[in-house]
């Protein structure tokens, strides 16, 4: 029975690196492997540093990666590997815009991301916000979170290729 086989998984692979269960019949056998460190990792490196947008006048990049929340899961079934994660990624984003007369006006805020392997539409969420008042701050964050965002389709490249490795 699907159901309790999928219970029964759970409830042994709690906080266990690797688990193996065995069913005398079928004889088939589960590893799971807890890979959260993993993508901690991935994730600093790939996403410190990426250049949200860069057009003339305006430049926005993640300029750190503060911490990762969650966990992340691979299983693996007679070589096949499921991959299950829940984890919330907290970024902060800075930005400079010049100004009509050649000034810089400079930007920074937070840019959250929460992945979880069964969102429906396979996009992340993201949450972008800054606690500047400052009118470019807030133009910034505007880019950033508009539906045509420019920066929209780099950060989603970016988590599309991590997802892949």
């Amino acid at each position: 029975n699907q159901t309790t086989m999928g219970r029964d998984f759970d409830k042994l692979s709690r906080n266990k690196s690797v688990v193996v269960q065995e069913n005398p019949v079928d004889q088939w056998h589960w590893t799971e492997t807890d890979v959260t460190e993993w993508c901690r990792l991935t994730l600093e490196k790939k996403l410190t540093g990426l250049e949200l947008i860069r057009t003339t006048g305006i430049n926005v990049s993640i300029s750190r990666f503060r911490r990762m929340r969650g966990e992340a899961t691979l299983l693996n079934r007679r070589g096949e590997r499921i991959a299950i994660w829940d984890l919330d990624i907290y970024l902060e984003w800075s930005g400079v815009v010049r100004g009509v007369n050649g000034e810089t006006i400079g930007g920074f805020g937070s840019y959250d991301i929460h992945l979880a392997h069964d969102d429906n539409d396979g996009e992340p969420q993201v949450k972008v916000s800054t606690l500047q008042e400052t009118k470019e701050a807030k133009a910034m964050v505007k880019l950033l979170t508009m539906p045509q965002s420019p920066a929209t389709p780099v950060m989603y490249r970016a988590v599309e290729q991590f997802l892949e490795e």
